[in-house]
């Protein structure tokens, strides 16, 4: 590499150097010959990086981000560096545009493309960021900020922070930036501003609501008979109401009990196979009887099922005499029926009761399991009854009923009074079956029944049972049976 001025009268300098391919290349320098020079090593990383095949270091990949576009684009033309590198100097729209397309090609649903295109172009114009450079964290988070003091909740701020990062990573992943200057923000505790928390239906409410929604008139498009039939569904498979929306009759196999969703609109991104009871089955297959495969499964007379499901509800409920809103301010919406299908779930096995509800982690079955007050109360009834007993009771329970304790006998002990015992203490003193069994007796003071002796010392030695609490052991023993005994 060498840096010189073309003409002495040249404001900047000129760099020159050979490429990976062994062409000599000229750049434009700068007006200072030491920076140019820093420049012209710079240069030379990218050539020896490109050489060799290899990665690019961070150091340098953070400079070429903030280059002049103009240099990136003279060494993305010559082969030095990727094309894609020169995104960072791209205007962010033209990212976006190319983000969402990468959205549609991982089969995400249009409503969620959408919704995070909505989110990042506000968050572009309201920070004016104009090129990924212009990217940084603290504004990002002053904007966050300024979104929650106008109003906007915790949980909605962690939305606009999850797109962001998820944009950031996705230029990160695809060799268009080093890093992403995002990675040290963090979400916010969502439990310190709840606007609305859910409730589960009790059984009786959601039989009422499902008898008077069947005996009812059209709403949204939908009769009262389909109403009642969706709002069994969703209660007893847990579906979400967009998952419910996007249901053919072609998603349900009624033979093999079981209802097809599309991993595009499960929230966990994978095909499910949810199971279906049998008599839910059999008003399905009623419903949807002389229907294609691909006509919708709910909906009435509308191209598909209203996104105003919460309005609906709401509405039957008030019919059937089901309180929205109950004495905590818990609230019964559409996602409600979801809670109630979990909550029926909370005595079956934790394993069985988080695949049936779809979720990742055990900790969010939790959530989404409300335990009652009779529950609560079912549940104290399995602790032990500490109910003081009697002192007679006690002492029969021990065991110390009628013993008298001394000092020279710490421990109540129960003479043996029977020679088959007296033997069986005996036996453990020798080897000889009639010596031990006469110094059992001897030592317990009872008579020697040969017989008893005979037929004890005659069994197996897994057959002998001894009664060693029964047993008054001598206070010296013998050498041989000092040491403890092994069976």
């Amino acid at each position: 590499m060498r840096v010189f001025r073309k003409v002495k009268t040249a404001k900047k300098f000129t760099i020159e150097l050979r490429d990976h391919l062994g062409i000599a290349r000229r750049f434009s320098g700068l007006t200072d010959r030491r920076q140019t020079e820093q420049l012209g090593r710079r240069i030379v990383d990218l050539v020896e990086s490109r050489a060799a095949k290899g990665p690019i270091d961070i150091e340098t990949l953070r400079w070429l981000e903030k280059a002049p576009p103009a240099l990136k684009a003279r060494l993305a033309a010559v082969g030095i560096i990727d094309g894609a590198r020169i995104s960072a100097a791209k205007p962010l729209g033209v990212l976006l545009r190319d983000f969402t397309n990468h959205l549609h090609a991982k089969e995400r649903s249009p409503q969620y493309v959408g919704e995070c295109g909505a989110m990042l172009t506000r968050v572009f114009g309201e920070c004016r960021f104009v090129v990924w450079s212009d990217i940084n964290s603290g504004r990002v988070e002053a904007f966050l900020k300024r979104l929650r003091d106008g109003g906007l909740s915790v949980r909605r701020s962690n939305g606009y922070l999850t797109v962001l990062k998820s944009f950031a990573r996705w230029l990160v992943d695809t060799g268009q930036a080093s890093e992403s200057p995002l990675r040290s923000l963090r979400k916010l505790n969502e439990k310190i501003d709840v606007r609305r928390e859910r409730r589960a239906a009790t059984p009786d409410e959601l039989r009422r609501l499902i008898a008077t929604t069947a005996a009812s008139g059209e709403l949204f498009g939908m009769s009262g008979q389909e109403r009642s039939l969706l709002y069994r569904f969703c209660a007893e498979t847990g579906l979400r109401a967009n998952e419910a929306r996007t249901l053919t009759a072609g998603s349900f196999d009624l033979d093999g009990l079981t209802v097809r969703v599309r991993a595009s609109y499960s929230k966990h991104r994978e095909t499910d196979s949810v199971p279906l009871r049998k008599d839910l089955a059999a008003d399905l297959r009623e419903h949807l009887r002389g229907r294609l495969p691909t006509g919708k499964a709910f909906g009435g007379r509308y191209r598909k099922l209203t996104k105003r499901t919460c309005e609906m509800l709401q509405t039957d409920l008030a019919a059937a005499g089901v309180v929205y809103t109950d004495d905590h301010g818990r609230v019964f919406d559409f996602h409600g029926l979801r809670h109630s299908f979990v909550t029926g779930l909370r005595h079956a096995p934790s394993r069985v009761a988080q695949s049936l509800a779809r979720h990742k982690s055990s900790a969010m079955t939790d959530r989404y399991t409300h335990v009652r007050l009779h529950d609560e109360r079912a549940a104290l009834e399995t602790l032990p009854d500490l109910t003081a007993r009697p002192s007679d009771e006690q002492a029969r329970a021990t065991g110390t009923d009628g013993a008298v304790l001394t000092d020279q006998q710490p421990y109540p002990v129960q003479q043996i009074h029977t020679s088959k015992n007296g033997a069986r203490f005996g036996a453990l003193l020798g080897t000889d079956g009639g010596i031990s069994a006469q110094s059992g007796a001897k030592e317990n003071r009872v008579p020697v029944v040969e017989n008893a002796v005979s037929e004890w010392a005659g069994l197996e030695l897994n057959q002998r049972h001894t009664d060693f609490q029964s047993v008054a052991l001598p206070a010296e023993l013998p050498t041989h049976i000092s040491k403890p005994m092994r069976y």
